[in-house]
């Protein structure tokens, strides 16, 4: 049986991390400087946490916290942005306003990176179907006891139900039915 794959956005959000903190804990002579990435670790989460992504056009900062962040640099040299708290109190009711305007953005802009990402991946993807009656290969997952020149592929199989898109049931060349229904993703169509 095969399970469904997640959406990667743990390891993405970790390669992040890993790529900020080799670009910020490398000398110039790319030498390591060992435990000082623990060091680096807070600068490393806040840029990104601060930078837009190309996805919303928003910070993560903003979308979470619902106000653009305050570098520390900004605060020590007396930023613009950076306003007292009876100004605030003023601007509280248009900043609401901005604010859901804002989200309503950030969600149409996410929305059209899908829908385009998705055209960029859909274009090169074939239609990938079974009928009762072919033969197919089976995917070997378990490499144990097998050498590297080991075929990657077990069978042939012949095609016995497809119970819904994307699964078929299997059975040996003898009749011999495969216990479990296979994903229609770890199967190739098989030529004699």
């Amino acid at each position: 049986m095969a399970h469904p794959r997640s959406n990667g956005q743990a390891e993405h959000d970790n390669a992040e991390v890993l790529k900020g903190l080799k670009t910020r804990s490398f000398k110039k002579k790319l030498g390591a400087c060992g435990r000082g990435w623990l060091d680096e670790l807070g600068s490393v989460q806040w840029s990104i946490h601060t930078n837009a992504t190309k996805p919303t056009g928003e910070t993560p900062f903003f979308l979470v916290c619902e106000v653009e962040a305050v570098l520390p640099s900004e605060l020590k040299h007396g930023c613009p942005r950076v306003f007292d708290e009876a100004r605030q109190e003023d601007l509280w009711g248009t900043d609401l306003v901005l604010l859901e305007e804002a989200r309503r953005q950030a969600a149409l802009c996410a929305t059209r990176y899908q829908l385009a990402l998705r055209r960029y991946h859909s274009r090169h993807i074939r239609p990938h179907t079974l009928e009762v009656g072919d033969l197919v290969l089976r995917q070997v997952f378990s490499r144990e006891g097998l050498h590297k020149l080991s075929p990657m592929w077990d069978g042939p199989f012949r095609v016995t139900h497809v119970s819904r898109l994307g699964a078929a049931c299997l059975e040996t060349k003898d009749g011999v039915p495969v216990q479990n229904a296979w994903n229609i993703h770890h199967l190739r169509k098989f030529y004699p």
